[in-house]
């Protein structure tokens, strides 16, 4: 599971399963923030930083799984890029 670090997971929780991967949201803000102060359109930032981070952590989470599953898995999120 992916979730944002924009409500705090506690540590117990954090410690029942390592199945959970935390992505930090600073760095859009920051890229939203700079968009609005230079009058550039922010929905630009959204597009490319999602489909570049959700890419990475599917890859990261299905290695080493099984081969016909990784490729299934690969399928599906290069036809949702």
């Amino acid at each position: 599971m992916v979730i944002t670090d924009t409500v705090p997971l506690s540590e117990e929780n954090k410690s029942k399963t390592t199945k959970v991967k935390v992505l930090s949201v600073a760095p859009i803000l920051a890229k939203a923030i700079e968009a609005i102060q230079t009058h550039k359109p922010v929905s630009d930032i959204y597009e490319g930083y999602m489909m570049e981070k959700s890419t990475n952590v599917v890859n990261k989470s299905i290695k080493g799984t099984n081969s016909y599953l990784e490729r299934k898995i690969k399928s599906c999120v290069s036809t949702i890029n």
